[in-house]
């Protein structure tokens, strides 16, 4: 089964449905409010949640529970920006004393990644709590600004049962509608949700297992490395494994979808003569001998960390990885 027919039989639906509990939401969800100081652990944005005793629990005194339509639209977790971008909104918006250590901490996370994760903005504004209340707008602006409409982040709290959106763009919102608690059927306690591929990690060091869980969905094909010429041998017969991928049927893919080996080689800014190709691997055969959880092997991954990135593609909107 391919990538494109997933997304056809999973997928028919380009609208998810959660719960959010609070007050004067239908008169105010086009709005972007300030966020009071430590109340954005997530980001500065609407936070709707898969389970409706989440919207029960932040519903209390008074206030109203609410079932919210959303467009699916794009994870913040697979958006990079240019680094000057986020040295710009530092410069601009954070507190002062926090802005050489902040713009530091951007470089350094570009330097190491080959590329800037538009969240590390949002991550490190919120750490250091550099914001003052006016100036999370500007935040929430700045992510919309770039491209990304919401960031999923699961189990949220520590619950499994619990999935949080956090709606960063508005204009994603389609319906907002009060419930009573006695309208509510038992079977919606807990919504249903296509999450987006964490590309931020497997892009990185869940490469292998990305790799691996595609060769699960969409067997028949082998595994290939991207190994960068002037990168860190693992050992002594073990060459650098800059990026794992894998081939079916003359097509490459990774956790960005169907695509060219030089645009893959190209997020780690390595060009044609820069890299070589490792491999073809029998995909059991490569884990095997590569992956595990010791430092005995140079990737990092497990049978559980396999499946769990399978129901994560099988769970998701593939339209990420549609070309």
């Amino acid at each position: 089964m391919l990538i494109n027919q997933l997304f056809e039989e999973e997928n028919s639906s380009n609208t998810m449905t959660l719960w959010h509990g609070g007050n004067n939401l239908e008169y105010s969800y086009h709005e972007m409010r300030p966020h009071t100081k430590g109340n954005w652990d997530h980001g500065p944005g609407l936070y709707l949640t898969t389970n409706f005793h989440t919207a029960v629990k932040y519903a209390k005194g008074g206030k109203k529970i609410y079932e919210v339509t959303i467009d699916k639209g794009t994870d913040i977790q697979n958006v990079t920006i240019p680094l000057e971008d986020g040295v710009n909104f530092v410069k601009k918006y954070c507190i002062g004393k926090y802005k050489k250590q902040i713009i530091d901490d951007l470089k350094d996370n570009m330097n190491r990644r080959g590329h800037l994760f538009l969240n590390a903005v949002v991550n490190l504004c919120f750490n250091y709590q550099a914001l003052s209340t006016a100036n999370t707008v500007a935040l929430r602006r700045f992510v919309v600004d770039h491209g990304a409409d919401y960031e999923i982040v699961r189990n949220y709290g520590g619950r499994s049962d619990d999935t949080v959106v956090v709606v960063y763009n508005p204009k994603i919102i389609r319906k907002v509608k009060a419930v009573k608690t006695s309208d509510v059927k038992t079977s919606d306690f807990v919504k249903p949700i296509m999450e987006s591929i964490d590309q931020e990690y497997y892009m990185e060091e869940g490469c292998g297992i990305f790799a691996i869980a595609l060769s699960k969905v969409m067997p028949g094909g082998k595994i290939g490395v991207i190994s960068a010429i002037n990168g860190e041998r693992w050992s002594k017969n073990i060459h650098e494994f800059t990026h794992v991928f894998y081939h079916l049927n003359g097509e490459n893919y990774d956790c960005k979808g169907k695509r060219s080996i030089e645009d893959m080689a190209k997020d780690f800014h390595l060009e044609k003569r820069q890299y070589t190709i490792l491999g073809p691997f029998d995909p059991s055969i490569f884990y095997k001998k590569y992956m595990g959880n010791s430092d005995r092997k140079p990737l990092y991954g497990t049978i559980s960390d396999i499946n769990k990135a399978i129901e994560q593609i099988r769970s998701s909107d593939m339209k990420s990885l549609v070309h």
